[in-house]
């Protein structure tokens, strides 16, 4: 950022401006902008800026500029441009006002962050905000949003009646995690082509195999249907896992 003294009168801008705050005349890229530093000024800050610009035939008043703020957070650390805050210790406990930067060189940095919890008060008001804390909300939030995202969408793992143990087990084992995930879970047993239809016998034990492995992690189980050698169940996953989970479309088939 290239910083530009401009010759103007310094009067006949403060006089425009002198509501607005102090201004910040920069140039970049011949772009001039006047950016607005401090949402609050007080007359005597202004008149020590005003007294200072008349005894110069021009003016340039480069006091701070903000860092970037990203957006949707309250600013923090070096973000927060005002030179004294309420401080609020880790206990909760107001400890009044604070130089900030004494504050930003005294806590810790590796662990906390200032956070500007109240800029509208006089002075703002800042906190100690643990960083490790922070993250594992952030994180535990994500991952219930993940479970919420997966709610509602339908996954469907196809059975045989001939089918092995070991396949049976691998197939309810990703049954259980589209449960866990909080899926819709459509579960179908069908006959080979060429084999041979079950029997009502064969049926009711297969439904009471597959009921008896999920509903640990079922929410709700539809009443079965049985047709034409067909065995269909319709689960409610629980959503049961916040664990990271890998993104899979909603019209997946386990076959």
């Amino acid at each position: 950022m290239n910083f530009q003294i401009y010759r103007q009168s310094a009067n006949k801008i403060f006089n425009h401006h002198l509501y607005y705050n102090t201004l910040l005349l920069t140039s970049h890229n011949k772009l001039c902008k006047f950016v607005n530093l401090y949402n609050k000024r007080n007359d005597e800050q202004l008149d020590l800026i005003r007294n200072f610009s008349n005894s110069l035939p021009f003016f340039v008043t480069v006091t701070s500029f903000r860092l970037a703020q990203s957006p949707g957070r309250p600013r923090r650390d070096e973000e927060i441009d005002i030179p004294f805050v309420n401080f609020v210790n880790t206990e909760g406990k107001m400890e009044g006002i604070r130089s900030t930067k004494e504050l930003l060189s005294t806590i810790n940095r590796g662990k906390y962050w200032l956070v500007e919890v109240s800029p509208n008060a006089n002075p703002p008001v800042c906190k100690l905000v643990d960083k490790k804390e922070t993250f594992a909300k952030q994180k535990t939030l994500k991952q219930k949003s993940k479970v919420l995202l997966h709610s509602g969408h339908l996954k469907e793992v196809q059975l045989s009646w001939s089918v092995s143990d070991n396949d049976f087990s691998r197939k309810l084992s990703k049954a259980k995690e589209f449960l866990q995930k909080g899926y819709n879970l459509k579960i179908i047993v069908k006959t080979r082509k060429g084999g041979n239809r079950p029997s009502p016998q064969d049926e009711k034990s297969m439904h009471k195999r597959i009921v008896d492995a999920l509903t640990e992690y079922a929410k709700e189980i539809k009443v079965p249907d049985f047709g034409k050698g067909t065995l269909t169940i319709d689960i409610t996953g629980k959503g049961l896992l916040l664990g990271d989970t890998k993104k899979i479309e909603a019209n997946d088939t386990e076959k």
